[in-house]
């Protein structure tokens, strides 16, 4: 398993960044786009226990965790959820429901950037 290094953590922030990876909401990987954890198992295949994960909103849903060596659990939820997060807006005419994801890749970006330490 690989550990999460500086390395892994810089590389993992220039792919987000990259423009490489479209950005999905509440899964791992759907077609050709990832969420923010998505982007890191698919750099480091390795790093993820179970490599049939399929959603990132919430880690246990239906029992599947997508553990990280050296990134604690409560931190791949927080991300998940900063991936996820969304104001829904109803149009009053229509009637019709948008969700208005509200952290873009640079955002989660930043947010590793300033607050989850590496391993070394």
């Amino acid at each position: 398993m690989i550990k999460f290094t500086q390395q892994v953590k810089d590389d993992w922030v220039a792919a987000l960044r990259s423009g490489q990876y479209q950005q999905a909401h509440h899964w791992m990987r759907k077609g050709d786009r990832y969420c923010c954890l998505g982007v890191l198992k698919d750099m480091h295949p390795a790093m993820g226990v179970n490599s049939s994960a399929k959603y990132c909103t919430y880690m246990s849903n239906e029992g599947e965790a997508t553990l990280v060596e050296g990134l604690p659990v409560s931190v791949q939820h927080d991300l998940a959820l900063m991936n996820d997060y969304s104001i829904e807006t109803t149009d009053p005419q229509t009637g019709r429901t948008t969700s208005d994801y509200q952290n873009s890749f640079e955002d989660i970006a930043l947010f590793i950037e300033a607050t989850i330490p590496a391993g070394e």
